[in-house]
């Protein structure tokens, strides 16, 4: 599988062939890269899901394998401040009296409730979502049908899961110049190459699951966000960008747990909206590294050169006042 080409389809109930106008799912994601040069540190996928009854099933392709997935949803609803930042509205939220669901009423966009405990079951102990953990891809699957019951009022679920352990060049790679260990300094490049559904990078074998299901991928909005260290210098992107911002981390501490830190980071959008069937983001990044190793190889050479100067030196020289010495005792005599 494409390591760069994540893949969201759904299927529809045999009472629904289409949806109503920008009824279609939206999807967004964040992916949270702090420091270049290694691993990302992790990567969030959220699905909002608009009158999920019409809905059989979604399916979410992740190209990476052997990844932990956590339903965030317990997250976000211990700190609720955390969803007005996430959906940039005002929220109001609210529970069931078994603490199963979280309703969140929305000042401008729809109402939505979340499944709270997240071990991924319904109030009838049923699951409602698998995780399918294989060598190189991980697939989520959501049985809408299972969500179905009679104490949830609202139309529209949402659902938010994150996925850490990623592999070293998931959607991105960094760049060295040929010659850094022979500098004190230098730039790498850090550059993040995103698909979602990328018709051309989809293996035949998911194309045929899609085709035989009748599945469709299109989608009414799809909001995606790079976390990067204010340190590191746009360079390129395409699309561009649609806005920019410096992530407030104090608001952030509990979603981030132990990767909040003291640095500053931006966080930057790219939105399509409307019937949107893919979607690919290409962008850099160049940051300047100081290679401390290198500098003190230099300091270590430069010393070891002095004393090889001083010793060869203290020979040639104690070797002149010899051959001096001896020169004016053959003249005595």
């Amino acid at each position: 599988m494409n390591q760069n080409n994540l893949i969201v389809w759904y299927t529809l109930n045999n009472k629904n062939k289409s949806l109503g106008k920008n009824k279609e799912p939206e999807l967004h994601i964040n992916i949270w890269d702090f420091e270049p040069q290694t691993k990302m540190n992790f990567f969030d996928i959220g699905v909002l899901i608009f009158e999920y009854k019409k809905f059989n099933s979604l399916k979410i392709h992740f190209p990476s394998g052997n990844v932990k997935v956590d339903n965030l949803a317990e997250i976000m609803a211990t700190d609720r401040s955390l969803i007005p930042s996430i959906f940039n509205d005002m929220t109001e939220t609210s529970f069931d009296t078994d603490q199963t669901y979280m309703f969140v009423k929305r000042e401008e966009g729809e109402d939505f409730f979340m499944p709270l405990n997240g071990k991924s079951k319904n109030d009838r102990g049923q699951n409602f979502f698998e995780i399918i953990n294989n060598a190189d891809e991980t697939t989520i699957d959501f049985d809408c049908q299972k969500i179905s019951t009679q104490k949830i009022k609202c139309s529209n679920v949402y659902f938010r899961l994150r996925f850490t352990s990623l592999t070293d060049e998931l959607f991105r790679k960094v760049y060295m110049p040929a010659n850094f260990l022979l500098e004190s300094g230098f730039e790498n490049t850090d550059m993040f190459d995103f698909r979602i559904n990328s018709q051309r990078d989809i293996e035949d074998r998911v194309k045929s699951e899609i085709r035989n299901r009748k599945g469709k991928k299109v989608f009414s909005k799809i909001h995606i966000f790079l976390m990067k260290c204010a340190k590191d210098t746009l360079t390129f992107s395409a699309p561009p960008i649609t806005n920019a911002r410096m992530l407030e981390l104090g608001r952030w501490e509990k979603y981030l747990g132990d990767h909040n830190n003291e640095d500053k980071y931006l966080a930057y959008h790219w939105r399509e909206k409307v019937n949107i069937d893919e979607a690919k983001v290409v962008v850099t990044f160049k940051r300047h590294k100081s290679s401390w190793g290198t500098i003190f190889a230099y300091v270590l050479i430069f010393v070891l050169l002095s004393i090889f100067c001083n010793l060869m030196s203290s020979c040639i020289y104690g070797k002149l006042i010899q051959n001096h010495l001896s020169a004016v005792q053959a003249n005595v005599k």
